[in-house]
């Protein structure tokens, strides 16, 4: 007994290489910035030290701060030295505008570290 679709016959290779594009393709789609980064999102930049060798100052300093741009992120580093890369990661707006503020008065750089301190 064979399952086919159309005039192809269903092989065990074909059913895994379908299965696999559509698992790839959901979970594609559900990677926060490529199916949500509308007018509900807002981008923001990180440092980050997956995949590198780093002190505790770098997994701290990376872990606590989001950045309102690319060049905050780049000039405010742990230490001198740091080899942090920077990336980009997308939140929803109401997060943004509770971190960085309205208009004029928009902060730079937010340290979730202080938002705990205020608490």
């Amino acid at each position: 007994m064979s399952a086919s679709i159309g005039s192809r016959p269903v092989t065990r290779r074909r059913f895994l290489r379908d299965t696999g594009l559509s698992l790839g393709a959901a979970a594609l789609a559900s990677i926060p910035g490529t199916a949500l980064a509308g007018k509900s999102m807002r981008k923001v930049y990180r440092l980050s030290n997956r995949g590198r060798v780093s002190c505790n100052a770098c997994r701290a300093h990376d872990a606590n701060r989001f950045y309102f741009n690319r060049p905050s992120a780049e000039g405010d580093r742990a230490h001198a030295g740091c080899t942090c890369k920077v990336l980009k990661q997308w939140i929803p707006k109401a997060t943004h505008e509770a971190y960085f503020g309205h208009g004029h008065e928009k902060r730079k750089v937010f340290d979730l570290r202080s938002q705990e301190e205020e608490a």
